[in-house]
């Protein structure tokens, strides 16, 4: 009983690769295609991402200052702490 079983899930697994045939050629694309680099993003200039950042709420640039070295380097300068107390 156990064979008879084993011989319809070789079966059925045959009749599901016929039904969706792939080549290994389509299999290399696929995989080739998922190890390409993302496109870079454009970047801000340095002065005007500084500029955005002091017109922002202290507890936003608190938390901001988790996402990155440089943001996190940029919101604990005192030029922009001091740039911060002018514009708000």
């Amino acid at each position: 009983m156990a064979s008879g079983s084993d011989r319809d899930d070789v079966v059925s697994s045959q009749a599901l690769m016929e039904k969706n045939p792939t080549t290994k050629s389509q299999q290399i694309f696929t995989f080739t295609a998922t190890l390409t680099p993302a496109p870079a993003l454009p970047t801000l200039p340095f002065d005007l991402v500084s500029e955005i950042l002091c017109r922002l709420p202290v507890k936003l640039l608190l938390q901001l200052r988790c996402l990155c070295k440089s943001l996190n380097s940029l919101i604990s300068d005192p030029k922009f702490a001091k740039k911060h107390l002018r514009l708000s």
